[in-house]
C-alpha cells in the first residue's frame, strides 16, 4: 500500500483510507478498459500538494497520482502518440471523474471540501507506443480476451482467420456483424470485385473470396498481418499500405466495404462516399455501435445526401448500412 510521507497537516487516517481506495479502484478501472496483454502500469507515487484557485480564491489539497506505464497514449486514450509534455488525453478526465464520484459518495463533504484528484503519467524505458494491437487467435484465447463459446471464435474458425485487432477495452476486428451481413448479401448479390477500405486484418476480404468474390483490394495504413491472415486466399487479393482517405481506385469495383473507427464515420460519409460514385456500384458501411443512436442518425442523414440507402442492418453490436449510387 502507498502511504503519505507528509502528514503535518493532519487527517492521516482519512488520507490513507482514500489512498487505499484509489489504488484498488484505479487498478480495476484501467484493466477493465485496456485489454492489451502487453500493457503494464503501476502507481508509482501518491502525494498531496496545495492547490490555490485564482478563480475562487480558495485552497484545496490535490491528491496527485503518478502512474508509470509502458504505453502512455494507450493509458490516456490517445489514438496518436503524443510527446510527454502534450495533452493528457481523453481517459485522464474519465479516470479522475470516476474516482471523484466514488470518493465523494463514500466520504461526503470530508472529501469534497478538502481534496480533488490529479493524475500524472510517465513512461518506462521499455515502452511500446501502439494503441491498436494485432493478436493471434490462440494468444487471445490464452489471455482470456475471447472464449471458444463466442460468436467471434466460431466465425474465425469457419473462415480460418488468424488475427484479431484490439484497441482499448474492445475487439475492433473482425466484425461478426459485418461477416453476417456479407453472408446474407452474397445470397442475393454477386460481388466479384471488392474494395476493402480500413481493411485491418483483411478478414472481410477473405470472407468475400470464400463467398464468391474473384478479387479483393485491401487498403489500410497498417497491413502487417493481412497477408498471413488471408492465407491461401492472398493470391486473389492486392494489399495496399495506404491511408484510406487519400486512396484513389484504379479500377471499377462491385462493392466497397467501409469499416472505419466509429469516430471517423461521418468523415467517411462526407468525403469517401461521393468519391466512389460512378466507380463502385454498392457499398457496405459499418457506421457505429447501434447504442449510439444520435451518431448513427447523423451519419445516415449524411449518407442519404450522397447515395441511396437500400437497407440498414442492426447487428448484435453494430449499425451497418447497405446502399448504392443508382
Amino acid at each position: 500500500m502507498i502511504h503519505l510521507v507528509d502528514t503535518k497537516n493532519g487527517g492521516t487516517d482519512l488520507l490513507n483510507s482514500i489512498i487505499s481506495d484509489i489504488c484498488v479502484l484505479l487498478n480495476d478501472l484501467i484493466f477493465s478498459m485496456i485489454i492489451n496483454p502487453r500493457f503494464k502500469f503501476n502507481i508509482r507515487k501518491i502525494d498531496v500538494i496545495d492547490h490555490f484557485s485564482v478563480y475562487s480564491n480558495t485552497s484545496k489539497k490535490a491528491i496527485r497520482i503518478t502512474i508509470e506505464t509502458n504505453n502512455r497514449p494507450l493509458l490516456l486514450g490517445q489514438l496518436l502518440y503524443l510527446p510527454h509534455n502534450s495533452l493528457h488525453g481523453f481517459y485522464n478526465f474519465y479516470y479522475c471523474g470516476y474516482l471523484e464520484g466514488y470518493l465523494r459518495h463514500k466520504y461526503g463533504s470530508s472529501y469534497s471540501k478538502k481534496f480533488f484528484i490529479v493524475i500524472d503519467v510517465c513512461e518506462t524505458k521499455n515502452c511500446f507506443n501502439e494503441t491498436w494491437e494485432y493478436l493471434l487467435l490462440d494468444e487471445a484465447l490464452d489471455k482470456g480476451i475471447i472464449s471458444k463459446t463466442s460468436d467471434l471464435y466460431a466465425v474465425m474458425r469457419k473462415y480460418e482467420l488468424n488475427y484479431i485487432l484490439i484497441g482499448g477495452s474492445s475487439i475492433s476486428g473482425p466484425s461478426v456483424d459485418m461477416i453476417d451481413c456479407l453472408e446474407k448479401l452474397y445470397g442475393n448479390y454477386s460481388f466479384k470485385k471488392v474494395l476493402d477500405l480500413f481493411s485491418g486484418t483483411g478478414s472481410l476480404s477473405k470472407v468475400c473470396i470464400v463467398l464468391g468474390a474473384e478479387y479483393a483490394e485491401c487498403v489500410d495504413a497498417n497491413t502487417s498481418v493481412i497477408s498471413n491472415n488471408l492465407g491461401d486466399k492472398a493470391k486473389y487479393c492486392r494489399i495496399l499500405c495506404e491511408n484510406a482517405f487519400s486512396y484513389e481506385p484504379k479500377k471499377r469495383f462491385d462493392l466497397v466495404i467501409l469499416e472505419p473507427f466509429y469516430d471517423q464515420s461521418l468523415e467517411v460519409a462526407e468525403r469517401l462516399l461521393p468519391k466512389f460514385a460512378g466507380r463502385i456500384k454498392w457499398f457496405l458501411f459499418n457506421i457505429s455501435g447501434k447504442r449510439y443512436q444520435c451518431w448513427c442518425s447523423l451519419v445516415c442523414e449524411t449518407i442519404k445526401r450522397k447515395a441511396n440507402i437500400i437497407k440498414i442492418f442492426e447487428g448484435k453490436t453494430s449499425m451497418i448500412v447497405f446502399g448504392n449510387y443508382e
